[in-house]
């Protein structure tokens, strides 16, 4: 597929635009020490590599969005990702570059998608091929000014309690990001840009991932060497477009 081109997709009897516009939502994105090396273990690919901090450290960025008004209707979602550069040996010094998004090669790569709607988990395996959890889950959120609280489960199974603070700055940003995610032997990539309203905050005591017994528990379980965040990213206000994915070759 071409990005930029627009078209139609019936999704479950659902016409949906591409590229895809979500128009109305809010997020909470936090950001968790990685190994390196298990993460490596889990991509596999010498084009991807994650962003390196701190020696054998990476990032895992776990992402909670609240999508309000698109096409296939409300739904909310879980997505697991990692900072990474493709086809890129350049060394990003400081953590604050990475979220700067200065670097043509930096992404983030899509381990993982679980979504709470039928339709919606239907829109992102067609349209786009993201990695995306088989059964619907339910996202709860509770969230004031001062923090948020969200639960995540797959019927009676936790997944992941988030427990953020939020920072009382707003600033207003246009971003436009590259992600990446396998399918078959091949890399695609999504271009999704972003308006946001947006806060955020350092690590701070009260701020933890808490882990249930589920799959995708595991999975970040597996990753991540502490469950307090060392950043995290309050999005009171998000509008969103996806283009088409773009095949990147072999990976």
């Amino acid at each position: 597929m071409v990005s930029g081109v627009s078209n139609t997709v019936l999704v479950e009897g659902i016409s949906i635009n591409v590229p895809v516009r979500y128009t109305e939502s809010r997020a909470y994105m936090a950001f968790f020490p990685a190994s390196i090396d298990r993460v490596n273990a889990v991509i596999q690919s010498k084009r991807v590599r994650p962003v390196s901090i701190l020696g054998k450290k990476c990032l895992l960025g776990v992402t909670v969005f609240d999508y309000k008004k698109c096409d296939v209707g409300p739904y909310r979602e879980i997505a697991l990702s990692i900072p990474v550069l493709l086809d890129s040996s350049i060394r990003i010094p400081v953590i604050p570059l990475i979220f700067e998004r200065m670097f043509s090669s930096l992404g983030f790569f899509a381990l993982q998608l679980a979504i709470t709607s039928t339709v919606a988990r239907k829109h992102s395996e067609q349209i786009f091929g993201y990695p995306t959890y088989g059964n619907n889950i339910s996202v709860d959120i509770s969230s004031s000014d001062e923090k948020s609280s969200i639960s995540t489960y797959d019927g009676q199974h936790l997944i992941a309690e988030l427990s953020l603070r939020h920072g009382s700055k707003f600033k207003m940003k246009r971003s436009r990001y590259r992600t990446f995610f396998f399918k078959d032997t091949h890399i695609n990539q999504v271009i999704l840009e972003a308006a946001t309203y947006e806060t955020e905050v350092s690590r701070g005591a009260k701020d933890r991932i808490t882990l249930g017994n589920h799959k995708i528990s595991k999975l970040v379980e597996n990753l991540i060497l502490d469950d307090r965040p060392i950043r995290s990213i309050y999005y009171k206000n998000v509008v969103e477009v996806l283009q088409e994915p773009d095949d990147l070759g072999l990976r």
